[in-house]
């Protein structure tokens, strides 16, 4: 009889301190998630499209009529029903009225440090994006570089006279 109650309480203990050591190791970021906003300064955003690698959308990335300039989505891991794992993937939109193709990547790692990155690179676009469980990303298209415009006079780009209309005779 006095063993089956030591075993009892042992049993107990070995559950209580393996929960210690388990618990912060399987919640570290277990319920994480990204809530992510995008900018634009010029205008609008069309031509969504979006991938996970790992994780999925709660809120696929949508643009409000209200909001043309503003582009927002909501990811979470898919280790469970609940979410837990990494977060990775990319939302990509064009800006218009030029349609500059900008690319917004977001990695929330189940350990591990977040990190974003885009494209084009700053500082035509930036990104920030918060540290620890639920992470706030930031993205904003700030200027259209020149190289991206189209040619003003309706000539080609390589300085060529063709189109150019400067009023040379021959």
């Amino acid at each position: 009889m006095h063993y089956k109650r030591q075993t009892a309480v042992l049993s107990v203990m070995f559950v209580l301190v393996g929960m210690m050591f388990l618990v912060p190791a399987m919640t570290e970021k277990a319920l994480a998630s990204i809530a992510a906003t995008a900018d634009t300064v010029t205008c609008c955003f069309s031509h969504l499209k979006y991938h996970m690698d790992s994780g999925r959308f709660i809120i696929p990335p949508i643009v409000f009529p209200t909001r043309p300039d503003e582009l927002t989505w909501l990811t979470i891991g898919s280790s469970s029903p609940f979410g837990g794992g990494d977060e990775k993937g990319f939302v990509a939109a064009d800006v218009t009225p030029l349609h500059i193709h900008v690319i917004f990547h977001f990695f929330n790692p189940a350990r591990g440090t977040n990190t974003c990155s885009v494209d084009p690179p700053p500082p035509v676009v930036t990104c920030t994006i918060s540290q620890g469980v639920h992470a706030g990303a930031r993205f904003i298209v700030h200027i259209v570089p020149s190289s991206l415009l189209p040619d003003a006079n309706g000539g080609d780009t390589d300085s060529s006279d063709e189109g150019d209309n400067s009023g040379d005779t021959p």
